[in-house]
């Protein structure tokens, strides 16, 4: 019951009243409970929205020293690098998420995190670099795997004026 308060506070975007929720649920909670890495991702989201990107990356370590290979706890580490401006160390949990399998059974977060959300994220910080073939490469690979998308048709069509990028990702 905790936990679902906990996520409705989320949803609710009521930071504080969901880490009171949520921290309550893990105290109860042992990390074999198929609940127990998405409480690490939640407590760490409420953190980062409150401002405390310190509370947020230890809540994702500590998640993830239970469940190393939890694709959502290493989106929320980059995304909490990512606003403190720690590009690098987002990169590389961005690049981390890309060697890690989809999960077989059913899990409650958006399968696009294992491809083309990251790559996304990849793409931006790439060209924020200067890495243009990098950038093309990530979108080209959004494309391959979200056909027709305008957001990878934009950013391509910059990366090279020059050149036109049909639907499909071929130039």
């Amino acid at each position: 019951m905790l936990f679902n308060l906990g996520a409705i506070a989320i949803e609710r975007q009521e930071w504080r009243g969901a880490l009171d929720y949520l921290g309550r649920s893990l105290a109860h909670s042992a990390p074999s409970d198929s609940m127990t890495r998405k409480l690490f991702a939640l407590i760490a989201r409420a953190h980062q929205m409150l401002g405390d990107t310190g509370a947020a990356l230890r809540a994702c370590a500590e998640g993830l020293s239970s469940h190393p290979e939890d694709a959502e706890l290493w989106f929320r580490c980059a995304v909490v690098h990512r606003h403190r401006g720690e590009s690098a160390q987002a990169e590389a949990c961005w690049r981390r998420i890309l060697s890690l399998h989809r999960p077989e059974r059913y899990c409650s977060l958006d399968e696009g995190i294992y491809g083309h959300i990251t790559r996304r994220n990849l793409a931006v910080l790439t060209a924020e670099r200067g890495d243009r073939a990098a950038a093309a490469r990530l979108w080209r690979a959004v494309l391959a795997e979200c056909p027709g998308d305008r957001e990878a048709l934009t950013h391509l069509e910059r990366l090279a004026p020059e050149q036109r990028i049909e639907g499909n990702g071929t130039a």
